[in-house]
């Protein structure tokens, strides 16, 4: 094959590995209602499976992308590859609630080793011309695999039951595999011999989970006291290995807070990502149980703009490597429209105006993170990029379980079990603030991106 032709099918197959991964939670989405039935429970209680998927899958990213440089990014990715299929499969196996936690948590896990290395497998084995293409399709991939779900798992919902949105990920999960053995070289260097933070990654994951335990209502005072001991406990762990330790075996990579491009970076991921879990937990619950849309037609209004956005993710990525702060102002603007848009959704009574809604949001996102991955990764070392690109990761990725934390208590309405236009529309307009808080981030970055990236022999 052509170098051309490689890179497209390596493209490719980094994009469908971590396809599966991304989408599991956009897909399972749409089948909460299901999910609280069979498993007779609440939101209140299913919100404790976001908060441990969310928490492993967030504290996972900056420990496996150091632990990606020390063993090499190809291995991970493999052994990540087989967990994600075991640990799907056996989600849509069991019957007992605590049995379908815990593997949902193996299946967080096996997120957080694949997610970190797609970035490296980017800067290792891709110019530094064609690393914002690589970054437009990987990031439409992205944003297509938490669109696409809620449609899919809506279709599958229609004609078969909940479990069946597990076996088609661990299907999908093996296809990857197999191209990604086909494609991915095999010379991909180690990185850095820097240690592994198990003490640091064992304390933030105690921060995380007790925070977002105290926002949880079923839990008493005293919970809360031991949950605040707990995040204390785990906070001094974090400090002491980042401070004694030199930052050799920190969860935190060493020099990031002096690197305003990247801190800035990490801050408007935060706020992007916190609206798009946020209207991907909880969006199509909204259309089902506010406005009585069936899941089908949420389904294949997502599907219609997810296909839409394909079509214009070579563009963007071309765009992240010509002009990356004008694609990425112009990406968060249309963001910022479809959730205005979405603000007056309690008026709007016909499918088609969530369609257009939808199609918004969906441009916004395949234009907005080619060049926001591109110009945070750009500005990090080389030799470092699985330790920045995770701690970057844990940011993104990790504002799902702020978003099930902080909005789980806002959208439910009156009857437990259901949402409610107020609720919804309180979530929304916390999300309009933090998209203009996104947008003006731009206005304190460096206006020079470091454009050249040593390439591999």
């Amino acid at each position: 094959m052509s170098t051309r032709t490689n890179l497209h099918f390596l493209i490719i197959s980094i994009s469908i590995g971590v396809f599966a991964s991304v989408m599991s939670t956009s897909m399972l989405s749409i089948a909460f209602p299901d999910l609280i039935k069979t498993f007779n429970i609440n939101y209140q209680t299913l919100h404790w499976r976001n908060i441990l998927f969310f928490a492993l899958f967030a504290v996972g990213l900056p420990f496996f992308g150091k632990l990606a440089d020390h063993v090499g990014a190809r291995r991970q990715f493999f052994l990540g590859i087989i967990l994600f299929t075991f640990a799907t499969l056996m989600s849509g196996l069991v019957s007992n609630w605590y049995l379908f936690l815990f593997f949902q948590a193996f299946q967080a896990i096996a997120d957080a080793m694949i997610v970190p290395v797609q970035v490296i497998f980017i800067r290792l084995c891709f110019p530094e011309n064609k690393i914002g293409w690589a970054f437009g399709w990987f990031s439409a991939t992205l944003a297509t695999a938490s669109l696409i779900g809620p449609a899919l798992g809506g279709l599958i919902l229609k004609y078969f039951t909940w479990q069946f949105i597990f076996y088609i990920l661990s299907g999908i999960s093996l296809i990857a595999l197999i191209l990604s053995s086909l494609s991915l070289p095999k010379n991909i260097p180690q990185t850095s011999k820097n240690k592994v933070p198990f003490l640091g990654g064992i304390g933030l994951l105690m921060m995380v989970i007790s925070l977002q335990i105290l926002f949880m209502e079923q839990v008493g005072p005293l919970g809360k006291i031991v949950c605040c001991f707990m995040a204390l406990l785990g906070l001094i762990a974090v400090i002491y290995v980042q401070v004694h330790k030199k930052g050799e075996a920190s969860i935190f990579p060493t020099g990031a807070f002096k690197n305003q491009t990247f801190i800035l970076a990490c801050i408007r991921v935060f706020c992007l990502f916190l609206v798009t879990n946020a209207i991907v937990l909880y969006a199509p619950s909204y259309l089902r149980d506010v406005h009585g849309f069936p899941a089908d037609w949420i389904g294949w209004v997502i599907i219609i703009e997810s296909i839409i956005d394909l079509f214009i993710a070579g563009m963007a990525g071309r765009a992240a490597d010509s002009r990356p702060r004008t694609a990425l102002a112009i990406g968060m603007s249309l963001s910022l429209a479809a959730s205005i848009f979405f603000w007056f959704s309690g008026h709007l009574h016909h499918i088609f105006w969530f369609g257009l809604i939808y199609l918004v949001l969906g441009l916004g996102g395949t234009i907005t993170m080619p060049s926001q991955n591109k110009i945070a990764l750009m500005a990090v070392p080389p030799e470092k990029t699985g330790e920045f690109i995770g701690f970057f990761q844990l940011i993104q990725f990790g504002t799902g379980a702020f978003a099930a934390s902080i909005f789980s208590r806002i959208v439910e309405g009156p009857q437990q079990g259901t949402i409610s236009v107020d609720g919804f529309q309180m979530m929304i307009t916390i999300a309009i603030l933090l998209q203009i808080i996104a947008l003006l981030t731009m206005l304190f970055e460096r206006r020079n991106i470091p454009s050249k990236v040593n390439q591999p022999t």
